[in-house]
């Protein structure tokens, strides 16, 4: 008779793998309700919060001066359209709400905020939310109106930088360097936000030019090399860490061999014998690179970027941004540490963060927080919840910028009575830059503040492949800043 073959062995394994196979299940039938489904309920892309949104009239978006520059109006039983009255001149900071193409700009990043009402969430809401009564059925006074958002933005200093670029590719940033309140924040080329299908037409055109790139703002996200303008940022550093450097003359020959490489001056100029002051103001590369850069080094360079911001995360509130970067070199190499010195290289960075560079010299070494948003209003005007300055960091003292402060004023002095004629009467502090690129002319860049000494307002202004910022940047910013001081 055959052995009875015992299955008390097989049976125990198989459920073991269904115990594990059940706990699994449960696990994460318990993660995706406690994590996902919330996650999931507020995300925009979701067809009942998108109802529900529809439901809720999104507030509306406002210039520090109460300038409407987004607004909803009902546009059917279950609809409403968005409004941007303003168009392409603010299409980017503002960006686009959209049922078929999603979120952007402010209007992604306080999505949540233009959608609650009466201090009642949209995901609260969506408990109760029935997508079968109609708008019609509703009492009027009933009507729920999402809460406004008010920004800091100005809108005659938004018109006069988006002018001033003209047909150029290129970005204006303009901060409050004693608070870090964006006053202007202009991308071009620009798009029309009424019309998103037509723009993401465009957008996506394959006989179009694809550096247009319309769609991205390059105020708070490009990445460009800041050219001479970092000098301000090498400047910083040489006053940290080589003493008496302002005492100091340095010989410029025109040109300087930094390891394997020549580092020449701007058309191969030679100064002579020059102070730092006078280098910042002629922009010598074979100091600032060739000379600074060596003593300075690598981590000495990089440590001072990253107290402007380099390197690390930039967020204007819930709005993200891209400060810039500065390479961290493991081995000596002459020639990048010079490049890097003077903004070329590996060094990258966002006109906004230029625009703080130039701003923190001008609060005495203070760097600020940017911020967009001022409040958050109910549909009543009273005031939901509100945001000011804060102190991100001491870059340096009060002295040390006093001294950057001077020699910037001297950029602009040496040349106010040549080609500067439009900054006349601002006692305007500047650098320039024209930050070589591989393909196309040299991007132009300028950095300023004014008055130099009582600053109101900082700019970073950059035109791509415009050649000279101190011909094709220079110009531009002085509009900006004569809208504000016409004000």
């Amino acid at each position: 008779m055959a052995k009875k073959k015992d299955l008390s062995g097989s049976i125990k394994k198989v459920m073991f793998v269904y115990l594990v196979l059940l706990v699994g299940l449960i696990s994460y039938i318990a993660y995706f309700q406690l994590i996902q489904v919330p996650k999931i309920a507020e995300m925009d892309s979701n067809s009942a919060v998108m109802a529900a949104q529809n439901e809720v009239i999104r507030g509306e978006i406002k210039d520090r001066d109460g300038n409407v520059l987004a607004k909803s109006t009902k546009s059917g039983d279950l609809t409403q359209k968005r409004e941007y009255p303003y168009g392409e001149i603010y299409s980017h900071p503002i960006g686009y709400a959209s049922g078929i193409y999603g979120n952007a700009g402010l209007e992604g990043a306080y999505s949540k905020e233009l959608t609650t009402y009466e201090n009642v969430s949209l995901k609260a809401f969506l408990k109760s939310f029935n997508l079968k009564k109609d708008f019609k059925e509703r009492n009027e006074s009933d009507k729920k109106v999402g809460n406004s958002i008010v920004t800091t933005l100005d809108t005659d200093l938004q018109k006069a930088a988006y002018a001033a670029l003209g047909a150029n590719r290129g970005a204006v940033v303009a901060l409050d360097p004693k608070t870090g309140a964006v006053l202007a924040s202009v991308s071009k080329p620009g798009f029309n936000p009424n019309n998103m299908k037509e723009t993401y037409e465009i957008a996506n055109n394959p006989n179009g030019n694809p550096k247009d790139a319309i769609l991205v703002d390059r105020a708070l996200n490009g990445q460009y090399p800041p050219g001479s303008t970092f000098k301000v940022v090498t400047l910083t550093s040489a006053l940290e860490n080589l003493p008496g450097v302002t005492e100091r003359t340095f010989n410029d020959t025109g040109s300087i061999n930094v390891g394997t490489k020549d580092l020449p001056n701007e058309n191969g100029n030679a100064y002579g014998n020059i102070s730092l002051r006078k280098a910042l103001s002629v922009s010598s590369n074979v100091i600032f690179g060739g000379i600074l850069g060596e003593e300075l080094g690598n981590k000495k360079l990089r440590e001072t970027a990253e107290k402007y911001g380099f390197n690390k995360d930039l967020y204007l509130g819930n709005l993200k941004a891209y400060s810039g970067s500065f390479p961290d070199r493991k081995t000596v190499d002459k020639g990048l540490i010079a490049y890097d010195a003077i903004g070329q290289g590996e060094v990258l960075s966002s006109p906004i963060e230029m625009a703080m560079v130039a701003a923190t010299v001008a609060n005495n070494g203070v760097r600020m927080e940017p911020y967009i948003v001022s409040k958050v209003v109910d549909k009543d005007g009273d005031t939901v919840k509100e945001f000011s300055s804060t102190k991100k960091d001491t870059v340096m003292s009060k002295e040390q910028a006093q001294i950057i402060n001077e020699y910037m004023q001297g950029v602009a002095k040496d040349r106010i009575n040549d080609s500067w004629g439009y900054f006349k009467g601002m006692n305007v502090a500047a650098k320039t830059g024209t930050a070589q690129v591989p393909d196309g002319n040299s991007h132009a860049w300028l950095i300023a503040f004014a008055p130099a000494d009582d600053p109101k307002i900082a700019v970073a202004t950059i035109v791509e492949n415009g050649g000279s910022g101190s011909k094709v940047a220079a110009p531009v910013t002085a509009r900006v800043m004569q809208a504000y001081f016409n004000k």
